[in-house]
């Protein structure tokens, strides 16, 4: 198995990231026959205020991860260029931690009509406290370069 380069396993989560966006743009075109169907399938109703219900919490759910993903390319690309420890990439990275949480807490509300979606607010919280996590160890990274270049 070849040994797969940093600048390699950013350009593969780049081209994963922009097919993800893709595919929340196709969601968003698609979103009201996918909510329909979801909801006669999965729900077992086709009209009313749970559908409507539903396809609020839907577009809400696609505008974090609209979002999520631009936050997350605006980081993969400073990785790129080797801005790593950087500002900017804390900001990246609260926005997507956000976004996850959002994501979650919406979905959390969507549980109300389908109780399933309880996992995906369990999973979207979950995601946002580990990069949190990850924010934390950045800044104090950033932190400690900042006091090496103030000491050369």
């Amino acid at each position: 198995m070849s040994k797969i380069t940093s600048k390699k396993l950013i350009e593969y989560t780049q081209l994963a990231t922009a097919i993800f966006m893709f595919m929340v743009v196709m969601f968003a075109v698609f979103g009201w026959p996918v909510c329909k169907y979801i909801c006669f399938v999965l729900i077992g109703v086709f009209t009313g205020w749970k559908v409507a219900y539903f396809v609020a919490c839907y577009y809400l759910m696609l505008i974090g991860a609209g979002v999520l993903l631009v936050g997350l390319m605006k980081l993969l690309s400073n990785m790129k260029k080797g801005v790593l420890f950087d500002e900017s990439n804390a900001k990246s990275m609260a926005i997507i931690a956000g976004s996850c949480i959002a994501i979650g807490l919406v979905a959390g509300v969507a549980a109300v009509v389908y109780p399933m979606m309880v996992l995906i607010t369990a999973l979207g919280v979950f995601m946002g406290l580990v990069v949190l996590c990850v924010r934390q160890l950045a800044d104090e990274a950033l932190g400690i370069k900042e006091e090496n270049d103030l000491t050369i």
